[in-house]
């Protein structure tokens, strides 16, 4: 019987075969480790700008939060300053943590908010202290799992750094105003007395600034109602409408044709003065100071007044002054609109003449339908109208 020999020694195929299978493992891997960098990188880049956003979003609220009624209080401390302060920081901190419910992103500290003053008096009585910007910042590197970019090739990792900053400003050189369809100026179409260069008893200047006014009533934002606690900011009264119509010390003017415009007012206060008003006195914008035609008020113009007043009690609004000292003096007899102030509204009361008592708390206000000078300067005279904007 013959014998059958087998060849044992490997074939060309198989040999290949072991080294494609080698070579596939080694491609596969490598594939798989530019997935995962790619992912790694594509989400280190979303949470720098979550972060970005979480720091933005803190420094606006820190910004609203430091224009309050604060502002307004007489003789304020370094030290009710400092609790302003910090109040800030904590309307900021509190965004950040709403954001790191569904992030990780940096935390914010008390530390990462700076508030910068652009007008400093120690010796003050109103207005000493007013800011001009907030800047938030934050930074903290990735936690393993939350950010790390693996080193290929080198068997280790390296924490990434996410930090982000965000500025925001406070202006308040206000010289006008502009509405936008989505916002309307929260102005009403009243003026309050004023005297520009003396002290007259029923004006803005001297009852509010000069600290001459009552100061009896707090607003209670809980209960929304004046409690009847001195807070260190003076009301403002004035007469609407009954025996004594037209300007003067201690009376409001309309500033519209109460024969032509009288619906119009009513919506104005209510509503705010929006872009249809705008374009109805044919301006591209409302520019301060100007003049401005102020109707004699009788008993249906002031009616339709403090109807659309009383409806606002507790809103905050702005208003233009009227200045008492050339009252008169323009031949068209139109008055002149000096500059603009805000007020809260506490109260409208019936008075036995037919008319009404407009009493008002000087408040802080902000919007973005303000309009502001180039030159950029704080003005120590406007702690009432703010506009705050997002630095880039």
């Amino acid at each position: 019987m013959k014998r059958r020999f087998t060849d044992r020694r490997k074939s060309p195929s198989n040999s290949r075969r072991g080294s494609l299978s080698l070579w596939t493992v080694l491609m596969m891997a490598a594939c798989l480790l530019c997935v995962a960098l790619v992912a790694n990188i594509g989400y280190v880049s979303w949470l720098r700008t979550e972060s970005q956003r979480c720091a933005q979003s803190a420094a606006l609220a820190a910004a609203r939060n430091m224009i309050s009624d604060d502002l307004l209080r007489y003789h304020r401390t370094g030290f009710e300053v400092e609790g302003q302060k910090l109040a800030a920081a904590g309307a900021a901190m509190q965004v950040a943590k709403e954001y790191a419910k569904r992030t990780s992103v940096p935390a914010i500290a008390e530390n990462d908010v700076r508030v910068s003053f652009g007008h400093v008096d120690t010796q003050a009585r109103w207005s000493g202290y007013l800011p001009t910007s907030v800047e938030v910042s934050s930074s903290s590197a990735a936690e393993p799992g939350s950010g790390d970019l693996l080193m290929v090739g080198s068997g280790a990792s390296r924490r990434v750094a996410v930090a982000s900053k965000a500025q925001v400003s406070l202006r308040n050189d206000v010289c006008g105003f502009l509405p936008t369809v989505t916002n309307p100026v929260p102005w009403l179409p009243v003026a309050l007395p004023d005297h520009a260069t003396q002290p007259v008893r029923g004006c803005w200047s001297f009852e509010v600034e000069q600290g001459h006014g009552s100061d009896l009533w707090t607003w209670n934002n809980v209960a929304q109602t004046p409690d009847s606690i001195p807070d260190r900011i003076p009301e403002f009264e004035v007469r609407v409408g009954g025996a004594v119509p037209g300007a003067g010390t201690g009376l409001l003017v309309s500033l519209a044709a109460p024969a032509i415009n009288r619906n119009a007012i009513g919506r104005q206060i209510t509503s705010g003065f929006t872009v249809a008003d705008q374009q109805s006195i044919g301006e591209q914008k409302t520019a301060f100071p100007r003049n401005a035609w102020a109707a004699e008020m009788g008993a249906e113009e002031s009616m339709v007044i403090a109807t659309g007043l009383k409806q606002l009690v507790g809103s905050r609004r702005i208003f233009p002054l009227y200045d008492l000292s050339e009252t008169g003096s323009n031949d068209d007899g139109s008055i002149r609109l000096t500059r603009l102030v805000a007020g809260r509204i506490l109260a409208v009361d019936a008075v036995s003449d037919g008319g009404w008592t407009l009493t008002i708390q000087p408040s802080a206000i902000s919007t973005p339908t303000i309009l502001t000078t180039e030159q950029g300067i704080c003005d120590p005279s406007n702690p009432y109208i703010w506009k705050i904007c997002l630095m880039k």
